[in-house]
This record gives C-alpha cells, sequence and structure tokens, in this order.
C-alpha cells in the first residue's frame, strides 16, 4: 500500500473542524447552567429583597395611618375649641347654675345676646361632653355634635376665671384620643390641650 502524505495531510484538514465542533457543542451545556450554589444564592438574593420591600410597604401604611390619625385629632380638637372659644368672647356672662366646673365631663354655660329666640332679649348656650363626644346645644334648638367618630374625648375640664383679680374667663382642659379600639401603636394617638379665654365685655 503507497503511503501518500499529502493524502494524509488533506484527511487531517477535514477531521479538524469535526474535532473543533464537537468540542463546542460539548461545552455549551455547561456553561448555559447553573451550579446548585450559584441556584442558592440567586434564591437567598431574591428573598432578601423580596423581604424588604415588604417591610417598607408595611412601614409606609403605618406612617400614614399615623399621619391621618393625627391630623383627625388635631382638626377636631382645634374646631371644638375654636367654636367655644368664640361662644365665650362673645358671652354676657358664664352662666354658673348650671355650669360644671373643676371636674371631667363638665359643663359650660353662657348666657349671651346672640341668636336670641324671637322674643327674647338674650338667651343661653351649653357645651358638654356625651358618650366620648362634645355637644354644642343652642336654647330651643338640638344639640350639635362638635367632635367626628373617630376621636374619643377622654378629658373636658372648665374653671371659671373670676374677674375679681382678672379678666373673666373660662380655662379650658381637653384631651382628644384617636379612636383605637384594635389597639394599634400606629393609631394611638392623643392630643393634650389647654387654653385660656376671656369674656370681650372685660
Amino acid at each position: 500500500m503507497t503511503n501518500d502524505p499529502a493524502g494524509g495531510e488533506a484527511r487531517q484538514r477535514r477531521q479538524l473542524p469535526m474535532t473543533i465542533r464537537h468540542k463546542i457543542s460539548a461545552a455549551k451545556p455547561h456553561a448555559a447552567g447553573f451550579t446548585l450554589i450559584e441556584l442558592l444564592i440567586y434564591v437567598a438574593i431574591l428573598v432578601i429583597v423580596s423581604s424588604l420591600i415588604v417591610a417598607f410597604a408595611f412601614w409606609s401604611i403605618r406612617v400614614n395611618s399615623n399621619s391621618k390619625a393625627k391630623a383627625e385629632v388635631q382638626n377636631n380638637s382645634r374646631r371644638a375649641v375654636e367654636i367655644m372659644a368664640y361662644e365665650i368672647r362673645q358671652a354676657q356672662s358664664i352662666y354658673t347654675p348650671t355650669s360644671v366646673f373643676g371636674a371631667h365631663s363638665g359643663q359650660l354655660s353662657v348666657e349671651t345676646l346672640l341668636d336670641a329666640p324671637s322674643g327674647e332679649t338674650k338667651t343661653y348656650k351649653d357645651f358638654y361632653l356625651d358618650d366620648g363626644k362634645i355637644y354644642f346645644k343652642r336654647e330651643e334648638q338640638l344639640p350639635e355634635v362638635l367632635t367626628s367618630d373617630q376621636v374619643r374625648v377622654t378629658n373636658l375640664m372648665f374653671k371659671h376665671i373670676d374677674p375679681g383679680s382678672s379678666p373673666e374667663g373660662v380655662q379650658i382642659n381637653l384631651t382628644l384620643e384617636y379612636n383605637n379600639p384594635s389597639a394599634r401603636p400606629d393609631l394611638a394617638v392623643r392630643e393634650d390641650l389647654s387654653t385660656f379665654i376671656a369674656l370681650r365685655a372685660y
């Protein structure tokens, strides 16, 4: 049999591309796959990121709820005090026979010329607490609720300042809390308010 060097070289050249293709195709599955350690790392990272997102969402909800509760308490206390202050300033005198001073669940009655019934020259207006709400009662009219169902008044105390040593007026001590039957910490909002209102007549 004749030894043909040229023919052998040609066969080697034809076989070389097959060998390269075989090596490349054998390496592809290993390069495209994940090892068990890599998969565990990816899962751990996904769990951590998901936990952070959930924690941030709950934190945002609590902060938003707390802000709304604070706004509700502040708006109610401000509205109640503003109405009481207006009526006290316009009053001719503090009507002591029906007022309750120096104790919780106090009542304040004022004698005023404003909104007097037909045929009358003066009238009486009352502020009092009932079932955790502040009520404003005009003579011959139904009482008006000054605070909403979202808050509860836990303290309402009036103190009559006698005109003997200073202008006659009323010291108001007021405490409101957000209604929180489920005892959620983010809804545990309370506001204490103390103010003095003088009658304009003095």
